[in-house]
């Protein structure tokens, strides 16, 4: 090959590493949208207790997470869940998974199921669970006790879950 010829050949390969990089800096960029995509609109974290059930939301973004209300646990509670996940378009309710230290499931997990099963019926929202761990002692250990512990619960719960499904993506 004469010197040009090489010198043709290599501007060549210039060329295509150059739209090589660019096709794949493109299809990079592409599936990030497709995730934020997906992953856009809020949702609804719950620390479902006996007695109280915090709730917390995130940011339209679902990047952040932030307490709202505390609701007493009663035959009203599915309702007034409902028309929160209504009024904010909620497109996920993420619970808090009660585990024991050996991660077998609490004696709650069986309410929380049947309150999920229950609040499903009633507005065919995506349900999700977000392993939780004394959340409510968290809580109560950064803001120190007052009524609205188990929706700062609720929100440890959801921002756990936000950060979850932005690192696995």
């Amino acid at each position: 090959l004469s010197l040009s010829a090489h010198t043709k050949i290599q501007a060549l390969a210039c060329v295509f590493l150059f739209y090589a990089r660019l096709f794949f800096f493109a299809h990079i960029c592409f599936v990030r949208i497709l995730i934020q995509m997906k992953h856009e609109g809020r949702l609804l974290g719950i620390d479902f207790g006996t007695k109280r059930i915090g709730v917390a939301i995130s940011d339209e973004k679902g990047g952040m997470a932030f307490p709202v209300s505390v609701i007493k646990n009663d035959n009203r509670a599915i309702s007034a869940v409902a028309e929160i996940a209504r009024k904010n378009n909620v497109k996920c309710i993420v619970f808090g998974e009660s585990k024991d230290f050996l991660m077998k499931d609490n004696p709650l997990m069986e309410d929380i199921k049947e309150f999920e099963a229950a609040l499903y019926q009633e507005t065919s929202i995506d349900m999700a669970y977000e392993p939780e761990f004394l959340t409510s002692h968290q809580a109560q250990h950064i803001q120190g006790k007052n009524d609205m512990i188990d929706a700062s619960a609720a929100t440890i719960i959801l921002q756990s879950y936000l950060d979850r499904m932005r690192n696995n993506s």
